[in-house]
């Protein structure tokens, strides 16, 4: 278990320095895109075209998002994505914000900057 948890922790220091660096560099790759960028850069050129719904899904691993999405589909749900995303269909990779809490990640999100703030700057 140790050994594990260290290897673990080397991984998560390794991530936390590409990270600080993507964001340091302010990257321009479209594949990810800052959370306080997804409503200008996804929704608003998807919603020109058709009515869309945004689900903010606060504090939930990327299994049980799987597993959620899966059962969405089978509902006749369509996941939609900019026309030139170079992801697979229906996926669109955001960062949160970092921290990644919600006072943090929403409000940037809702905002279209980073910053932090609760229901009333939202």
């Amino acid at each position: 278990l140790e050994a594990t948890l260290r290897r673990r922790e080397q991984g998560n220091q390794q991530f936390a320095g590409l990270l600080a660096e993507w964001l340091e560099t302010g990257s321009t790759n479209e594949s990810v895109r800052p959370i306080e960028r997804v409503l200008a850069s996804i929704v608003a050129p998807l919603a020109r075209e058709t009515p869309v719904l945004v689900l903010v899904l606060d504090g939930m691993g990327c299994a049980v998002f799987r597993e959620l999405a899966a059962d969405i589909a089978r509902r006749g749900w369509t996941p939609l994505q900019p026309a030139d995303s170079t992801r697979g269909a229906g996926m669109t990779t955001a960062l949160a914000s970092v921290p990644s809490v919600t006072e943090w990640s929403r409000a940037s999100l809702l905002t279209g900057r980073r910053t932090q703030g609760a229901q009333g700057l939202e």
